[in-house]
C-alpha cells in the first residue's frame, strides 16, 4: 500500500503541480478521502518517504474540525434540556400542573 499511496502522490503531482490539500487524496484501497488523522498519519508517512528520496518537498498545515456529538445535535435541534421542559409546562395560572410521569410522557 505504502508504493502504492507514493506512487497515487507522485502521479496526483505530475498531473496538477501541487497538492493544495491531503486530505482530498483517496489512500489506495480506501472508499473515502484521507480525512481522518490516522489516514493524515500514513500520508505523511508516504510523503517523509518521498522527501527522503529527494522526491517531493511539503509544508504542512494544521487544520481543526469540530463536530457536534448526538446529543449536540439534538440541543441544535430542539433547544437545551430546560428549554424542552419549560415549552411543554403550561402558563402559570392556566392548564393543570404536570406530573413528573406526564412531563417525561412529553
Amino acid at each position: 500500500m505504502a508504493e502504492q499511496l507514493q506512487q497515487l502522490i507522485l502521479d496526483t503531482l505530475d498531473r496538477e503541480k501541487e497538492i493544495k490539500d491531503t486530505r482530498t487524496l483517496t489512500i489506495p484501497g480506501d472508499a473515502a478521502p484521507a480525512t481522518s488523522q490516522e489516514a493524515q498519519l500514513i500520508v505523511q508517512g508516504a510523503l517523509n518517504s518521498l522527501l527522503s528520496k529527494e522526491m517531493v518537498t511539503y509544508s504542512m498545515q494544521e487544520a481543526f474540525a469540530y463536530a457536534l456529538t448526538q446529543e449536540g445535535n439534538d440541543i441544535a435541534d430542539k433547544g437545551s434540556h430546560e428549554a424542552v421542559v419549560w415549552s411543554v409546562l403550561p402558563l402559570k395560572g392556566q392548564g393543570t400542573p404536570l406530573s413528573i410521569k406526564d412531563l417525561k410522557q412529553k
